[in-house]
């Protein structure tokens, strides 16, 4: 996420279509608790790369995804092969669970929709209240998962 693709009047993440996996440019809806993790990075100073979640020694949160299994496997809370793409499965298995359509799911992921050439030509809806209500409701759920975690079991992380 580069601060430059950042709107936090507007509430939007637009990742231009040179760095989507797709080549599509895809606005994602920032929500309270991002909102609040990206005005936490601004106020720390982070990111004088450009990155909004860049760590000191540079980085991007690609770097610290593999960090953060790497550690959560050594704390005994991931067994077996785990990549970032197993938090995108996680979550849009969990969403899809929570009853959010799959057509909203895949404009979550940017996924270009298979099916009839003419439909994609006439429809045209964005999902943004659709991305928007999905992305609060995994938050929610997220929320309720760490308050319930952590009141189980806390797990100290080496500095």
């Amino acid at each position: 996420m580069r601060w430059d693709d950042v709107d936090e009047t507007k509430e939007w993440w637009t990742i231009p279509g040179a760095q989507a996996k797709n080549g599509v440019p895809h606005r994602v809806p920032l929500t309270t608790a991002a909102l609040a993790l990206i005005a936490e990075a601004r106020a720390d100073g982070s990111g004088p790369s450009g990155w909004v979640f860049a760590g000191p020694r540079g980085g991007t949160l690609k770097d610290k995804a593999r960090k953060v299994v790497s550690s959560l496997r050594h704390a005994g809370l991931l067994t077996g092969d785990y990549t970032r793409h197993d938090f995108r499965r996680t979550a849009a298995t969990s969403m899809e669970g929570m009853g959010i359509t799959t057509s909203t799911i895949a404009k979550l992921m940017n996924h270009v929709e298979a099916g009839p050439r003419a439909t994609h030509v006439y429809a045209r809806h964005p999902y943004d209240t659709e991305k928007r209500q999905a992305l609060e409701a995994w938050g929610r759920h997220l929320d309720a998962l760490i308050r319930g975690i952590t009141s189980a079991r806390i797990v100290p992380f080496r500095q």
